[in-house]
């Protein structure tokens, strides 16, 4: 599904905005982008609740995947960039 070397990497720029890159030679399909985003909420609940800024790990996803619904249904922004080699 997935290869051995980075396939994505987001940094946060200091005007706030992100500059995110992704391998997609390295996954095979939307489909399992899908499950890497699943994976990516369990790691941030994780992290989230293990440095005290969650009461729990499910109090994080549950409070990640608001927002994300959310800004899926109303984005404050959008996407933006183009394809490098």
């Amino acid at each position: 599904m997935f290869g051995k070397q980075p396939f994505f990497k987001a940094t946060m720029a200091k005007d706030g905005g992100m500059e995110v890159r992704i391998d997609v030679d390295q996954i095979e399909s939307p489909e399992h982008a899908g499950i890497a985003l699943a994976d990516f909420l369990g790691h941030f609940s994780n992290a989230f609740a293990y440095a005290g800024k969650a009461e729990s790990v499910e109090d994080a996803r549950l409070r990640i995947l608001e927002l994300f619904l959310a800004e899926l249904e109303s984005p404050t922004d959008t996407a933006e960039g183009e394809m490098q080699e």
